[in-house]
């Protein structure tokens, strides 16, 4: 067998060249690397990083027009649900029986070609063959960061429909990420209700931001200082998004960024000398002291990993 397979692979690379396996290795990650509402159906999902509470939740997606995801556990989130057509999120916290308003992250998302870039600058990708998973095939794949900081991921992709069905992200023995489906079923459009369900008295109420930032002076005047803006940050980063977030009253800024299989959320807001702390539950991870400014980082990504993007915001300017 081993001599059969190394004869289609040398025919393969005599024939079409390498181009056109590692084209093939790359269409089959895509899933993992352009989300979208790619099918129709229903999945259960736990979904965790390293230093979480797992959460499991339910997802109800359309394909090309939306997805409806309920939270089940842990206590503290469930019962929440939001709905997302791509365009807006409308987000429902039963505790409070209030519903925000905000833009989708799908309005302001790189590009499949932006961020299938940065993965073949950024990762070395595998094919480690087929499995079943849940009673369907699987492509399986390993993808390595080039750093090692960043560790290895394995992803199972359905072979029929564009959906991810397990990543794990480790960084030697240590989980930094897991997604493991307990149920998927493909479902007919017209069996999923693309609608919250609401309790009556629900009060709605549109966020201020995200706000994209086209000019850091107008931003520098309404946070109190001129965000930090590296001009190159460690393990193939790229800032993809400059936004102010927060109330209209008290904005803060965040840089959103990405590797191409990463992304990562960089938070920076008046430090006021110890008296803002945090910013919407988001705790301050570093400070520079000297400009009176904190710093904080939300993503799957290994702390050590974490610290060393932050610190890159503290460095050097454009």
């Amino acid at each position: 067998m081993k001599k059969v397979r190394f004869s289609i692979t040398t025919i393969a690379l005599a024939f079409f060249g390498t181009s056109a396996l590692a084209d093939d290795i790359f269409n089959k990650l895509r899933p993992a690397i352009d989300e979208g509402f790619d099918f129709t159906g229903v999945m259960i999902a736990q979904i965790g990083g390293w230093q979480e509470d797992p959460m499991v939740l339910q997802m109800y997606c359309v394909k090309d027009k939306g997805a409806k995801i309920i939270w089940i556990h842990p206590s503290t989130v469930q019962g929440q649900s939001f709905l997302d057509d791509g365009k807006t999120v409308h987000q429902y916290f039963p505790d409070i029986n209030v519903v925000r308003v905000r833009p989708s992250f799908y309005s302001f998302w790189p590009s499949y070609s932006y961020l299938l870039g940065l993965v073949k600058k950024n990762y070395i990708v595998k094919d480690l063959g087929t499995e079943t998973r849940l009673g369907r095939k699987v492509d399986v794949l390993s993808v390595t960061a080039k750093n090692s900081d960043l560790g290895e991921r394995k992803v199972m992709i359905d072979q029929e429909l564009p959906v991810v069905l397990e990543d794990v992200h480790k960084v030697g023995s240590r989980t930094v990420f897991r997604l493991k489906s307990f149920e998927f079923k493909e479902l007919k459009a017209s069996d999923i209700k693309l609608k919250l369900d609401l309790p009556i008295g629900v009060v709605t109420r549109n966020t201020w931001g995200p706000q994209k930032v086209t000019d850091i002076k107008i931003a520098s005047g309404a946070i109190g200082f001129a965000p930090q803006i590296p001009s190159r940050l460690p393990y193939g980063f790229q800032i993809f998004s400059k936004q102010l977030v927060g109330m209209e009253s008290d904005p803060f800024f965040v840089a959103r960024i990405a590797d191409g299989m990463l992304t990562c959320h960089v938070y920076q807001w008046k430090y006021k000398s110890g008296q803002a702390q945090s910013k919407l539950d988001i705790p301050a991870m570093l400070v520079d002291k000297k400009k009176d400014i904190a710093f904080s980082i939300l993503g799957d990504i290994p702390p050590e990993a974490a610290m060393k993007v932050l610190k890159s915001f503290t460095v050097s300017q454009e």
